[in-house]
């Protein structure tokens, strides 16, 4: 009797009586385990298929031991599972030999989705709340990049930006000092109407006005000659800029998606930017020199202090610039 090393490792308590006899109904032959755990062919199956005979050449086939590979003549064989695995002849199928196929009953599949609804209404919220936050950070960081590229390079031309004339009127100043390298800009409106907020988003002055960049970014714009004699007699500030990230778009929030930023002569930076705050001061509140000489507390909180608290939205754009223009888990969203 020949050994069949496809089925050397399988071991006795996995091949049933019930087993064998099916596959030698059907077949015509079968297995069964000697002492070392090797099955051998049954030889008291029909005699047309035994061992030596033209048709048993043609028939003997079986599944590896991987499973993965079936021969063309037979049409089923065992499986490592010892269920039964199928072949491509459909000649030597039995109907009283076909295997149940596995199946998710409704109730099954009716709980799966469940799960998986109550695990995307639980994440859902979080993800997209987490996305937009990337969109606002990443939209304010490539305005500031645009501006402070335009700066140095009109710096080439103009010189440094601590000696840019800040007595000239803003449209004067920006179309010398500014616009001239920072294409595209468009002018949406001037002051702060109700049509032009509804037009252009947030306006930061009745004297200002609104411009749309090419990133799609409105940025409004006002200097220290219409803020009054105080802050233009304070020959470090140039500009103040209140830059909208989604444009007309609510709620106009400060630190939410509109962000405050000044130009000095120090540069481009956030309102109240000093190299020495830190985190803790801007969530607690620290003394800033206002464009009208008065010290103010700024800070970045969720909510007033007080009624005097009237800045403490004014540090989230520094809080932002901190943090590597990422909006970090404790940033008050």
């Amino acid at each position: 009797m020949s050994k069949i090393p496809f089925f050397k490792n399988f071991s006795k308590s996995k091949f049933s009586v019930s087993d064998k006899n099916n596959f030698k109904i059907n077949v015509g032959w079968g297995f069964h385990p000697n002492k070392n755990n090797e099955f051998q062919e049954l030889t008291n199956c029909h005699p047309e298929l035994v061992s030596g005979s033209s048709h048993h050449q043609k028939c003997v086939t079986i599944c590896t031991v991987s499973g993965k590979e079936v021969l063309d003549k037979v049409g089923w064989a065992f499986s490592p599972t010892m269920k039964l695995c199928w072949g491509r002849n459909p000649n030597l199928q039995k109907a009283d030999s076909t295997p149940s196929k596995a199946a998710f009953t409704l109730a099954e599949v009716l709980i799966t989705l469940g799960i998986i609804g109550v695990v995307a209404a639980m994440t859902l919220p979080t993800l997209i709340a987490q996305y937009e936050k990337n969109v606002v950070a990443t939209r304010v960081k490539q305005t500031y990049s645009m501006i402070t590229q335009a700066i140095k390079l009109s710096e080439v031309q103009n010189g440094e930006l601590k000696y840019w004339d800040n007595s000239l009127e803003m449209d004067d100043f920006l179309e010398k000092y500014i616009f001239p390298y920072l294409k595209g800009v468009k002018l949406c409106g001037e002051g702060n109407s109700a049509d032009v907020t509804a037009k252009c988003g947030s306006a930061v002055s009745v004297s200002g006005k609104s411009y749309t960049l090419p990133n799609g970014v409105n940025i409004s714009v006002i200097s220290p000659n219409a803020l009054g004699g105080a802050a233009q007699s304070l020959n470090k500030y140039f500009l103040a800029v209140l830059i909208d990230v989604n444009s007309n778009k609510r709620p106009n929030f400060l630190g939410y998606d509109t962000f405050y930023f000044q130009l000095n002569s120090d540069g481009f930076f956030p309102y109240g930017y000093s190299k020495g705050v830190t985190r803790d001061d801007i969530f607690n509140g620290f003394l800033v020199e206002s464009a009208n000489g008065n010290n103010q507390e700024v800070s970045c909180k969720k909510s007033k202090s007080d009624d005097n608290d009237a800045l403490y939205r004014h540090g989230c754009t520094m809080l932002l610039m901190i943090d590597g223009w990422e909006i970090k888990d404790d940033y008050p969203w």
